[in-house]
Formats: structure tokens, C-alpha cells, sequence
């Protein structure tokens, strides 16, 4: 690969990771289903990662001024995965062969192939950040395993401090930490904390405990202008939230007003902070060809 004759398309590509918008089919472009929210397209200098909704796939890529050719050499990690999210993956595979070069559209990328046609398109990904923000509960995954939606009273609120530092309130207030990254990986780091003062009704003592237990299975997020969706490690919605409307000042403060002086954190259950497993990684050889694309060589094997 190279790039040195054109740093601003390199730049662009690797300027941020592409959403994955559309794809070419028969009929035309379609509408990429998103799965669980990780339909991506990254570039980087080692070479770019796609991700239609099941696996993904690894390879390398040629960019010399508007030309990008994609190599046949494509590295996945197979698992399992919905057959429709399959098919869509295959489709997207089989394009990349043919994309000859790329062109700036208004909202981000289209790849075409040698007449012009748009095989892919990308978007930028939104700028909503989970930051700066208060998310009120509307539904969850409670403790028999039901989405449910949440009280309308007292509302249970979830904020993102920092790039590390989370709070919020379920009755008492609660803080931790958290990690993630830019695939949309979320998950607690070490266990909750908070104040005792508890809930008055047993109903939303239950859900406050089966909320704080659900924060402890988050593996992924997806949000966007107005929703934040947290999925667990099996990509299960366990709870759905709507940006709280932040311009009353008082809302804010009532919402994460602070405890007094008087009353001393305790230490909540501690939840399991659940990662995804490494799975087997299994290079597409010669042998075992993904659908519709010749691979002449096997590419080494990548890890997550």
C-alpha cells in the first residue's frame, strides 16, 4: 500500500471510522442493517477493517490519488452470526474487488467501481457523544430476563463524567468507571459505588437493583442524537435510554444534586464486567474461499 502521492485522501480515510450506509445490490443501493450496531469501515496504516454486521473482515488496501483498489487477501473471524446480517456481509465481500477508486460525497465517502457506479457508500458517524449528556432509563432487562419499561417516577439517570468516570441515580446516587473504545465496546471497570439512602416503594428498590445489576452486563453501546442503546456480551438489548433535555438548569441539578456531607458511600453488589471471547481465529485460504470473491492466499491470522 501506499499513499505518500496523496496525503489528504490518506488523511480522509483515516480520519475517522467510516459507518457503513449502503451497499450495491441487483436492485440497487440498499440500506446497511446495522445488527448490533457495528457496522463499520476503518482504515488505518496496517490496512482496513469492514464490518457489515457479522464478522470482521481484515486486508489490505492500494490508494494513489482518487484510486483505491482493495486486496483479495481477507482475514475474518468467523462466529456466529443472524442469516440475513450473513448474507449482507457476503454482498459486501464481493464488492470490494470490484471498487476501482473513491469520491467525497456531501455526508462522507462513496467507492466506485471502473464505471462510476457506487458500490459502497460511508457516512461519518454521528457527533453524539456519550459525554455531557444525562440519559434517563426507559426500559430494561430485568431480573426474569423481560424488557420492561421503567417507572415514570423517580427517573433513574445515567451520565458519563469523563472518558473514564461515570454517574448517575437510581434512587441513590451511584458513580464508577468504566472502559471502552471506538468500536462501541462499553463495560464497567471495577464495581459501582454509591450513597444508602434506598428507595421508599418496594417496586423501585426491585428495579434499582436489577438496573444497577444490568450496568454490570453492558459490552456495547450504540447512540445517536436523541437514544443510547447498552447490549450485553450475547448482543441482548438490556437497556435503552433518551437524552434528557438539558436546557431547564434545574432539571440537571435535581438530577445529580450531591448527597450530604453526612452520608457515606457504600459499596454496591459488585457485577460482573463481561468481555466477549477471543474466538478461534480462521484465515479464508484458497481452500475456503469467502462467497463470490477468489482468494489466491491465506492472510494471517488477526485477533480481536
Amino acid at each position: 500500500m501506499t499513499d505518500a502521492d496523496d496525503p489528504g485522501h490518506a488523511d480522509l480515510l483515516r480520519s475517522v471510522i467510516w459507518q457503513l450506509e449502503a451497499y450495491r445490490t441487483e436492485l440497487g443501493l440498499k440500506p446497511a442493517a446495522s445488527g448490533d450496531g457495528h457496522g463499520y469501515v476503518a482504515f488505518d496504516a496496517d490496512g482496513f477493517r469492514i464490518n457489515a454486521g457479522c464478522d470482521t473482515l481484515r486486508g489490505s488496501y492500494w490508494l494513489e490519488g482518487d484510486r483505491l483498489l482493495f486486496s483479495p487477501h481477507v482475514a475474518s473471524v468467523i462466529g456466529d452470526c443472524p442469516p440475513t446480517l450473513r448474507a449482507q456481509e457476503q454482498t459486501v465481500l464481493a464488492l470490494l474487488p470490484a471498487v476501482t477508486r473513491l469520491r467525497r460525497a456531501d455526508a462522507g465517502l462513496l467507492l466506485l467501481d471502473a464505471d462510476g457506479q457506487p458500490l459502497l457508500t460511508l457516512t461519518r458517524p454521528q457527533t453524539s457523544p456519550l459525554q455531557r449528556r444525562i440519559w434517563v432509563l426507559l426500559a430494561y432487562r430485568n431480573r426474569d430476563d423481560t424488557i420492561v419499561p421503567a417507572l415514570p417516577e423517580p427517573r433513574f439517570t445515567l451520565r458519563f463524567d469523563n472518558a473514564t468516570r461515570l454517574s448517575g441515580r437510581a434512587c441513590d446516587e451511584y458513580r464508577g468507571g468504566f472502559v471502552r473504545d471506538e468500536e462501541r465496546f462499553l463495560a464497567l471497570e471495577g464495581p459501582l459505588a454509591g450513597t444508602r439512602f434506598g428507595c421508599r416503594e418496594p417496586a423501585v428498590n426491585r428495579q434499582a437493583e436489577d438496573y444497577l445489576a444490568v450496568l454490570g452486563q453492558m459490552d456495547s453501546y450504540r447512540v445517536d442524537a436523541q437514544s443510547l442503546l447498552l447490549r450485553d456480551a450475547d448482543g441482548r438489548m438490556i437497556a435503552r435510554f433518551a437524552a434528557m433535555d438539558d436546557s431547564p438548569a434545574a432539571a440537571e441539578q435535581d438530577a445529580f444534586r450531591t448527597a450530604p456531607a453526612t452520608t457515606a458511600p457504600r459499596a454496591l453488589p459488585p457485577a460482573p464486567t463481561t468481555r466477549l471471547p477471543v474466538p478461534q481465529v480462521i484465515p479464508r485460504t484458497a481452500e475456503q474461499p469467502a462467497a463470490g470473491v477468489p482468494v489466491p492466499g491465506a492472510a494471517p491470522p488477526v485477533s480481536r
